[in-house]
């Protein structure tokens, strides 16, 4: 039984969808070069170019290629997905591995504005007040695992699963 509803009746159609799925892609493409320039500079995103097979392969069928290998979809050309995500994953590893030489110094400063928003998140008075509230809990939860095991052990000492005698419930006519 499919879990999402609707999902059944989704089919790839270009012909209807071609624009929105244009605007898709490169609303997807502007947010990772948005991502790049957060970590590695302006220069370093401007650099990013995206595959053309990526491109084609979701303006022809809706979907990212890597997520119809993941869901396996029944609907898309699942030997083309895998092909063209071979080749996006290589592109992008080539990418990052250049754009960590090449921006180092980029990527390490901000890696330290975000040790520094850690550091003022962290003397914040409801950061601290919530700090000892997860403490308190931890220890708690070290306790109630000490006393009773983990949720994997009762549920392997607890008989569930076994078979006997099932509880029923009798449904009252109306």
């Amino acid at each position: 039984m499919n879990e999402e509803p609707g999902k059944d009746e989704w089919t790839p159609n270009p012909g209807k969808y071609q624009e929105q799925w244009k605007k898709m892609w490169f609303d997807m493409v502007e947010t990772r070069k948005f991502q790049i320039t957060q970590v590695y500079g302006k220069a370093m995103a401007e650099r990013y170019a995206y595959l053309k097979s990526e491109r084609d392969y979701f303006l022809q069928w809706g979907k990212m290629p890597a997520h119809v290998v993941e869901e396996q979809c029944d609907k898309c050309d699942i030997q083309q997905a895998e092909l063209v995500q071979a080749q996006v994953k290589l592109h992008h590893e080539n990418f990052w591995a250049q754009a960590d030489e090449q921006a180092a110094y980029e990527r390490e400063c901000f890696l330290e504005r975000i040790r520094g928003r850690i550091k003022a998140l962290e003397r914040l008075p409801e950061y601290q007040r919530l700090l000892k509230d997860r403490l308190k809990l931890l220890e708690a939860s070290e306790v109630f695992v000490a006393k009773y095991g983990t949720a994997a052990e009762a549920a392997r000492t607890s008989g569930h699963g076994k078979k006997g005698k099932q509880r029923t419930v009798k449904k009252k006519n109306r």
